[in-house]
């Protein structure tokens, strides 16, 4: 089963705008480049431009559609745009959840035993939460989830 990465409301639609805005400058260095007489002294600029319009608009819209859990045989495979993780079942020696947001923290053992294990904040939107730990604890069913109460933050 697959989990879309939520982000949440504002960042979602701060990389959107980074991808349209991308597009405009797209469309702004191809005006540039085609123009009966060049505009710019220097055409490469603008094809450096673009170029680099055309890199983050891929990778912005790749954030959006294509971030996600998925919940295969042996491991949780996390895509973020096109960096993937591999989680084994095995290596996942704790769940947190925060008591007041449900936030799912997976505490993941370190790579080298001398180091400290890591924990990965999972990105789901809320309500999918029971859902996501119903599975992984169908997966590992060893992994017993422990509820925190976030520190308070002190008035200054």
């Amino acid at each position: 089963m697959k989990f879309r990465q939520f982000f949440g409301t504002v960042k979602t639609v701060l990389i959107s705008l980074i991808a349209a805005a991308s597009v405009a400058i797209i469309g702004v260095d191809i005006a540039l480049l085609v123009g009966k007489e060049y505009i710019t002294a220097t055409p490469a600029v603008a094809i450096v431009s673009m170029v680099a319009a055309v890199l983050i608009t891929v990778f912005a819209l790749l954030m959006v559609l294509n971030s996600f859990y998925k919940f295969r045989e042996k491991d949780l495979y996390s895509c973020l745009a096109f960096f993937v993780d591999k989680i084994r079942y095995e290596d996942i020696i704790g769940i947190k959840q925060n008591s007041e947001t449900n936030d799912i923290y997976l505490i993941i053992r370190a790579f080298k035993p001398s180091q400290p294990p890591m924990a990965f904040r999972m990105n789901l939107k809320k309500g999918r939460e029971e859902e996501f730990l119903k599975l992984l604890k169908e997966k590992n069913p060893s992994l017993a989830v422990e509820t925190f109460e976030p520190k308070k933050k002190k008035n200054k």
